[in-house]
């Protein structure tokens, strides 16, 4: 392949080819060659590189012009869906004689989605700062449920098949990964808090269900519908899985010394479960917060947690990438659109995370998150439609061996609102490989 963007262009080759279907990869580099030619005994496929061979500089390269226009789809036999799908490139591929040819660009549709370069090429924000589904090209053309990464590392392994080449066996299994953001400890911290609900009720919301429904539910108030660590535990236990509980540290909702925190860690901890990193809103995009932040939360944890989540899926490409590096956190869960479920990364597996701006593979794997609780009450599922939603979710995932990884918080039991999903919570616990 071309010398230029190496380090990108082999970014997507090791994770695609190395990583995902364990095939090894020597690589040449030719100045006056464009595309990419896979090469073996029997049989040769040559793929466009219609993105990286513009030739700009990074400055000139990832910026709002070079934005995919139109999804590239082409039906062809070697894909799994029937159909591949990239973003830039043209749609033609062909097969004769033992040489393949796709004019489709692979490649830089991977890294588009794995490095997350539209965020900062297209500046649409919320009102706390992160990237919209509805600016996301994603969402432009409807590609959140499609985990496209994971498409074109089958795709070329099938190539490779129909030329003769065997691959290694894969032996990657189906991970069934459950994480719980503690956002808050108590729905009321003191009785003032929740006669004040009770008064908000009767005086200003003029609606009776939530003070009716304290008063039948949970024994006249001596019960908090938060306290669900005991029911997330045994859930995962009972799955024969490892549960990863993010603390905050921030002091906005609770104290990192608080005894009932403490007791919930002590418990996690003891349990065998893994305990993770949650900064707050302010700490994606500032390094001195997310430090301070992440000094707290050592000084209370019983050993080094490696993962972390930010708290709202605040998240800055690829600047919050870096601060967990620098905090010897090995990797993030935060890449889920706050809106929308479904491949935020085009990814249903872990992947490495790779720096656009300094060129450079970053020592953090991104593990992303599919879809959280939240998901299912903006967009007004009903609970029948909310289990459909999961399990799709779920039969795409082990279709491609990939992590499912799903977020459910402890404060999201009991309360009306909450009711109608309890029974989703069940399904996912009940889900089986496909």
């Amino acid at each position: 392949m071309h010398a230029d963007y190496f380090a990108e262009k082999k970014y997507v080759w090791d994770y695609l080819l190395g990583e995902l279907n364990g095939i090894p990869i020597t690589y040449e580099k030719a100045e006056d060659h464009s595309g990419y030619t896979l090469s073996f005994a029997g049989g040769k496929a040559w793929f466009a590189d219609d993105f990286f061979n513009r030739n700009g500089e990074p400055d000139e390269l990832y910026t709002r012009k070079n934005l995919p226009q139109n999804p590239v789809r082409i039906k062809n036999a070697w894909s799994k869906e029937g159909e591949l799908i990239t973003l830039y490139g043209q749609p033609e591929i062909s097969s004769d004689s033992g040489v393949f040819i796709c004019r489709a660009d692979v490649v830089a549709s991977a890294f588009f989605m794995l490095t997350r370069w539209e965020e900062n090429a297209e500046p649409a924000r919320d009102s706390i700062g992160r990237f919209p589904f509805a600016a996301s090209i994603n969402c432009r053309f409807d590609l959140q449920y499609r985990p496209l990464v994971n498409e074109y590392a089958a795709f070329f392994v099938n190539v490779l098949k129909s030329l003769g080449y065997t691959p290694p066996p894969s032996s990657r299994p189906v991970r069934f990964v459950p994480s719980h953001d503690i956002d808050y400890l108590t729905l009321w911290p003191t009785w003032y808090h929740r006669l004040r609900t009770m008064a908000g009720d009767v005086l200003v919301r003029r609606d009776f269900t939530f003070t009716k429904w304290m008063w039948t539910e949970f024994d006249k108030l001596t019960r908090n519908p938060y306290h669900t660590i005991g029911r997330l535990l045994t859930a995962a236990e009972q799955r024969q899985a490892k549960a990863t509980f993010y603390i905050r540290s921030d002091e906005e909702d609770y104290s990192p010394a608080s005894p009932l925190l403490l007791d919930w860690i002590n418990q996690i901890h003891q349990r065998g479960h893994r305990l993770g990193f949650h900064p707050g809103i302010k700490a994606a995009r500032d390094s001195s917060v997310f430090g301070r932040e992440w000094k707290k939360l050592q000084s209370i944890l019983p050993s080094e947690p490696t993962s972390g989540r930010t708290h709202y899926l605040n998240f800055s490409v690829p600047e919050t990438w870096s601060y967990w590096h620098d905090a010897c956190i090995e990797e993030d869960s935060s890449m889920a659109y706050s809106e929308e479920p479904g491949f935020r990364c085009s990814c249903c597996t872990a992947f490495p995370v790779f720096d656009y701006r300094q060129r450079s593979t970053v020592p953090v794997r991104e593990v992303p998150l599919l879809w959280m609780d939240r998901h299912l009450t903006k967009k007004n599922l009903t609970t029948e439609t909310a289990i459909n939603l999961v399990e799709s979710l779920w039969d795409m995932t082990c279709k491609y061996q990939g992590d499912y990884v799903f977020l459910w918080h402890n404060s999201s039991f009991h309360l009306p609102e909450w009711k109608p999903f309890e029974p989703v919570f069940d399904a996912v616990y009940s889900l089986k490989s496909t």
